[in-house]
């Protein structure tokens, strides 16, 4: 028991620092970038901006008994409002408690939206709501169009034109943003496979019970293994087809070359088939917990 406290204590320093930059950089499923003018004029202030989306009355009501109070529940009190849709039967409320602080007459979004949207900003030096119709989530169908871009001109009347266009980012900023999403998606794996590992080679069909020293060595394999085969399952797997199917011959590899450098690096203490098995339980932890450990974190819950 003292050997595994001594194992908890020595891994307890990288895992906060994981949890530190888990916290304030989780992978987003979407970027969108949004250029704001005020009747064509640009806006030389810092504004706020929120995506809408649209919820079911049963979400809604759901939604308003967990959080109570749902004005204070938002950041920004001008940006707290729900809206009606006859049309839709439903109720267009920001998505997310925080709202994007936006500059130099620009605002970047890391949300994901509904298969329709619309676009809330706030300007403090106008004190003024201003509120799009609804649009149309781009689709988005391969790595390669992560970035979704918009202009968005503000009108006296409250209203805001609203129109997709094709970016200037190009593919050094897509590039730029797939380097961005690899840290963000190492950070959290890191967090959660770490973590995941520590009870399972304690408690578990791999218990490693009396070298403390083997112990610290099959977290740092598998602190390897992911600096290893993350970045090949983004860059090759998910840039040659971002669909359902490549996604699971991606996972299907990372457990594989996972668990070979996990039984190559610690031959002594783990089998070719405990150590596969061992990859396949962290892998799947990671897909399982990552999602809502992501939701967690981006909203505040």
């Amino acid at each position: 028991m003292a050997r595994i406290h001594g194992i908890t204590l020595s891994i307890l320093p990288i895992l906060g620092l994981l949890i530190l930059a888990t916290s304030a950089d989780v992978p987003p499923p979407r970027i969108v970038h949004i250029d704001v003018t005020y009747n064509n004029e640009i806006i030389d202030s810092v504004f706020y901006a929120q995506i809408l989306g649209c919820i079911s009355e049963l979400t809604r009501k759901i939604f308003h008994e967990g959080l109570g109070n749902v004005v204070e529940y938002y950041e920004m009190e001008q940006l707290a409002f729900e809206e009606f849709d006859r049309d839709g039967n439903c109720y267009w409320v920001p998505i997310g408690r925080r709202p994007c602080e936006c500059t130099h007459s620009k605002c970047v979004f890391e949300y994901d939206y509904y298969s329709e949207f619309k676009l809330a900003v706030y300007v403090p030096q106008l004190d003024k709501v201003f509120v799009s119709g609804e649009m149309e989530a781009e689709n988005i169908n391969g790595a390669e169009k992560r970035d979704s871009f918009y202009e968005a001109n503000l009108l006296p009347d409250g209203t805001i034109d609203m129109k997709r266009t094709v970016g200037v980012a190009g593919k050094a900023g897509i590039r730029e943003y797939k380097v961005k999403i690899v840290k963000r998606a190492l950070s959290i794996t890191l967090l959660i496979e770490l973590l995941i590992a520590l009870i399972y080679i304690n408690i578990g069909r791999t218990a490693i019970p009396e070298y403390s020293k083997k112990q610290v060595r099959v977290l740092l394999t598998i602190f390897l293994a992911n600096i290893l085969s993350l970045p090949i399952f983004w860059f090759i797997f998910l840039s040659i087809w971002n669909s359902f199917s490549m996604v699971i011959l991606g996972e299907i590899f990372v457990i594989f070359f996972e668990g070979v450098l996990i039984y190559l690096l610690n031959k002594p203490v783990l089998p070719i088939k405990d150590a596969l098995l061992f990859s396949f339980f962290l892998n799947v932890g990671s897909v399982v917990l990552g999602y809502p450990l992501y939701f967690l974190l981006l909203y505040g819950v």
